[in-house]
């Protein structure tokens, strides 16, 4: 019975932190942001799963945060973008916008296409390197107060197990 009380005592660390201490289960939530709002659509799973294997993180805890954070992942692009207009000073230019249009499909509106995207996607870059260490430091910091504030209040609301057997039988 004692061993019983023990696993089911020791479970609350489990259920909050995925079976790793609290500062692993926060590195494991931080990373799953920093990956998560990557402007890059459809990279931050693998970004995710080669932290996780490299610095040997909780896989579950990081791909379910990344997964979570992806509606702000997409409203983050236009941010981001406007961001690195600020720091790299380049912009799509309507003129650029209506030469794509008025060419259709030819190569030149292609290369047009292709170097706008291109510089699009480094604005995105740039923003995301601008905000994403402070974001990813602040998550980590709060992850971890809570996950640690919250094993503490759980271990100190369940109680010591019983010196005497319970009587399921019993009245008392």
């Amino acid at each position: 019975m004692s061993t019983l009380w023990n696993r089911l005592k020791d479970l609350k660390a489990v259920f909050l932190t995925g079976g790793s201490d609290p500062v692993r289960a926060s590195m494991s939530i931080s990373l799953g942001v920093l990956w998560g709002i990557f402007p890059v659509i459809g990279t931050s799973t693998l970004l995710c799963t080669l932290s996780s294997l490299a610095l040997r993180l909780n896989m579950i805890i990081i791909q379910a945060v990344n997964y979570a954070v992806y509606p702000i992942q997409i409203a983050l692009l236009l941010p981001y973008y406007q961001l690195g207009h600020l720091l790299t000073g380049y912009e799509v230019t309507p003129a650029n916008l209506t030469f794509i249009e008025t060419a259709s499909f030819s190569m030149e509106a292609v290369g047009g296409l292709s170097g706008d995207v291109a510089l699009i996607a480094i604005n995105m870059l740039v923003g995301w390197i601008s905000l994403a260490p402070i974001v990813s430091i602040f998550v980590y910091f709060i992850a971890n107060f809570a996950l640690t504030y919250g094993i503490t209040k759980i271990e100190k609301r369940i109680p010591e197990r019983p010196n005497h057997p319970i009587d399921p039988l019993s009245n008392d």
